[in-house]
């Protein structure tokens, strides 16, 4: 995906995070905030610079803060394993737009490709602090689009454990007692050719 990278002039040397197994999201607890201006507030308060790796927008444009490797200074006791994302706004107070969610959703997965099974927590999961705010739209940030596949063998996996509803069990025990079918999992998804050879079964009975 697109980052746009930015210059900065650091107080200091970075350092080079010695692990990467987490990510935490981050609200900048400002309406309107410009990655300079994060970068300028955080070296006031005597930090090296920006502390976040990656800085979002509202409007979907996504911003190069440190450098991905380097440790960074956004969650106290947690900054030597973990990559800062954070966005533009506050949302103790406000709503997150469709077209910042969606960036922040696809730098995600483009950690993701670097960093598999990388786990996506909350600042307020490590500290004391209401970051990433309230209204932070966070299960729909970190779910996980799934392909037709896994979605046919999840529901199937939910499927399998009904029991046959009580309308259907007369009928049900009529298949069993002609061979049609041995009767287990009675919910579960079935493709058509299983269905074919069900229904050649009852014809031939």
């Amino acid at each position: 995906m697109e980052i746009i990278e930015k210059t900065y002039a650091w107080a200091y040397p970075l350092t080079t995070r010695r692990m990467t197994d987490g990510i935490v999201l981050h609200h900048a607890a400002a309406s309107a905030a410009a990655p300079e201006q994060i970068h300028a507030f955080h070296l006031a308060q005597g930090w090296n610079g920006i502390g976040y790796h990656y800085y979002v927008r509202k409007d979907g444009t996504v911003y190069r803060g440190r450098p991905e490797a380097a440790s960074g200074a956004h969650t106290e006791n947690e900054n030597w394993h973990t990559i800062g994302i954070c966005f533009e706004g506050n949302f103790m107070t406000e709503i997150m737009s469709e077209v910042q969610l969606k960036a922040g959703r696809a730098l995600i997965a483009d950690i993701k490709t670097r960093y598999p099974g990388i786990d996506v927590k909350g600042h307020r999961d490590f500290n004391a602090t209401g970051c990433p705010g309230t209204n932070f739209p966070f299960e729909r940030m970190v779910e996980e689009d799934m392909t037709g596949e896994e979605i046919y063998t999840k529901l199937n996996e939910y499927l399998r454990e009904l029991p046959c509803p009580d309308w259907a069990r007369a009928e049900l025990q009529e298949a069993i007692n002609a061979g049609i079918t041995d009767g287990t999992r009675p919910c579960e998804l079935i493709p058509r050719y299983q269905a074919a050879i069900m229904a050649k079964r009852a014809k031939q009975g």
